[in-house]
């Protein structure tokens, strides 16, 4: 599944509204709540007519951080879900300002933009490892059946190197590699695979992991 044509152009057959706009930030216990908005707001007219994403960041334990959008909360969720393990006792560190949304776990910091276009930006210390550019995450509706997908896209700098997502039978850096995780049996030595993942890891010694069942 793509969600654009090249750099710039939209797929004939998609929809699609991205988180621009922090409306509004609340403190939930250990936990950071932003209400974005799919529009860049400018006067109170723009909240009319425009979707609306709920950011979640939280820290299940030291050195790792989890961000969630969700899109039209409330619907039943009748999947299996991944067991995580969570350091009950382990907060954060969380600071709110008019600029940004920052929380620290250990080494690793999320940073949000909140004074311009909305963007993400990971750190390790002071080095940045990789961020969400506006535009780069979002809800899309793919035509004609009207099914939903929530995407993000995280940037690489010169040099970055992906590994991981599980059984492959194609080169071990998986930089320039479309990769589905979704197990079948499709036998060995093609793009199929028994044993998906949605784990990855870089040279830069940051990781992914997303959280879900579905296709990815």
């Amino acid at each position: 599944m793509y969600f654009s044509d090249g750099n710039w152009l939209l797929p004939d057959d998609m929809d699609l509204s991205h988180p621009l706009h922090v409306r509004s930030v609340r403190r939930d216990g250990k936990c950071v709540k932003l209400l974005v908005l799919a529009k860049r707001e400018r006067n109170r007219g723009d909240q009319l007519n425009t979707g609306v994403f709920t950011l979640t960041l939280s820290a299940p334990a030291e050195g790792l951080i989890s961000v969630r959008y969700e899109h039209f909360l409330g619907c039943f969720e009748g999947e299996p879900h991944f067991a995580l393990s969570r350091e009950r006792d382990f907060a954060p560190a969380i600071e709110i300002d008019d600029d940004s949304v920052r929380m620290t776990s250990g080494a690793l910091t999320v940073r949000v933009e909140r004074a311009g276009d909305f963007r993400i930006d990971f750190h390790r210390a002071a080095q940045r490892l990789t961020g969400s550019q506006p535009k780069a995450a979002g809800h899309a509706i793919h035509r004609p059946h009207n099914t939903p997908y929530m995407f993000e896209r995280l940037d690489l700098g010169v040099g970055d190197c992906v590994y991981g997502l599980g059984e492959r039978f194609g080169p071990f850096v998986r930089n320039g590699q479309r990769v589905e995780i979704w197990n079948r049996d499709g036998g060995t030595s093609t793009d199929q695979a028994y044993k998906n993942i949605p784990f990855l890891l870089t040279n830069l010694g940051w990781c992914l992991f997303v959280n879900t069942p579905r296709r990815v």
